[in-house]
């Protein structure tokens, strides 16, 4: 029997400039969320294609305005989740970027955070992104911006990036464990997301770019987040994405290290709908990112409206 084919949309977070006005620069508003799943919702009676919404990160404003929303739509989720925020009551990398964006503004933070890497006064070894393959990322910005990305979660070492933001973050934010414990799901949220019917998927511990890294580092920082979520939900995850999610952003190791740890569903941005008689492998299954689906207007792009 053939299988459907499925159109995964990737979202990061669900909130309104009235909750949180810092997350919300990156964020799809609640209100449009539920526009875009209601449109979800009508492809699988009208096109035959089956629709499944991922979030990664795993804050709460998730678990308030998307869960909601699935559940309401029939809609299936995937909540791929960090494990660092709630075993170090730390912030990811990643949110602490967006924080300070959008406290600063785009171009002061940058200026902030390269004063602070030039005021360390020593040569810092970078990584080159052409040793592990990384393909096309962030093709949404420009080459200024771009490059600057690539500098903080490709070639600068991670000891030096948590370093940097993580004393940005204290002069403008202060305690990080508080802002930790409000931003991201709590254990009992995200048991309560899986009472409500959704997968809870893993999403490394750090978040860090695991093509990056040594197969022990990779293996660390997969294995830390699956005994952790394997304890809480009473069963091992099932599902994995890939922080990034561009080729490069994994490798034969970190397929393997999946393997050994019986994990047999991971996910990519390789922005294509999923097909089982066209993607064969289980470890790279494409998804698109919530901008690629979407016009600005809210509506589905007329080359998946059909």
């Amino acid at each position: 029997m053939k299988q459907a084919r499925t159109l995964i949309v990737n979202y990061h977070y669900c909130v309104s400039e009235a909750d949180n006005p810092w997350l919300a620069r990156t964020a799809v508003a609640p209100d449009r969320f539920e526009q875009q799943v209601q449109q979800l919702a009508r492809l699988e009676a009208e096109r035959g294609i089956v629709p499944l919404v991922t979030f990664d990160d795993g804050t709460r404003d998730i678990w308030r305005n998307a869960v909601p929303v699935l559940r309401r739509h029939g809609v299936p989720g995937i909540l791929f989740v960090c494990s660092m925020p709630l075993l170090e009551q730390r912030l990811l990398n990643v949110t602490k970027v967006h924080l300070l964006q959008a406290r600063l503004g785009p171009q002061a933070f940058r200026e902030r955070f390269m004063a602070a890497l030039e005021a360390i006064g020593e040569p810092i070894e970078l990584d080159d992104p052409a040793r592990f393959g990384l393909g096309r990322i962030y093709r949404y910005d420009g080459p200024e911006v771009r490059e600057f990305k690539l500098l903080l979660n490709a070639k600068l070492p991670y000891p030096i990036v948590t370093q940097l933001l993580d004393g940005l973050f204290s002069t403008e934010f202060g305690d990080q464990a508080a802002a930790a414990a409000s931003l991201y799901m709590s254990a009992d949220e995200v048991k309560g997301a899986q009472d409500a019917g959704l997968r809870i998927g893993l999403h490394t511990h750090s978040h860090f770019m695991l093509g990056r890294l040594p197969a022990p580092a990779q293996e660390a920082e997969i294995a830390r987040g699956h005994r952790y979520f394997s304890d809480l939900l009473g069963q091992a995850p099932a599902d994995l994405s890939y922080p990034y999610g561009v080729p490069g952003t994994w490798n034969a190791d970190t397929k393997s290290i999946l393997s050994r740890l019986g994990i047999p569903r991971a996910y990519t941005l390789g922005r294509e709908i999923h097909d089982p008689q066209v993607h064969g492998d289980a470890l790279e299954i494409p998804r698109f990112d919530v901008n690629d689906v979407f016009e600005r207007d809210g509506r589905l792009k007329q080359d998946l409206a059909g």
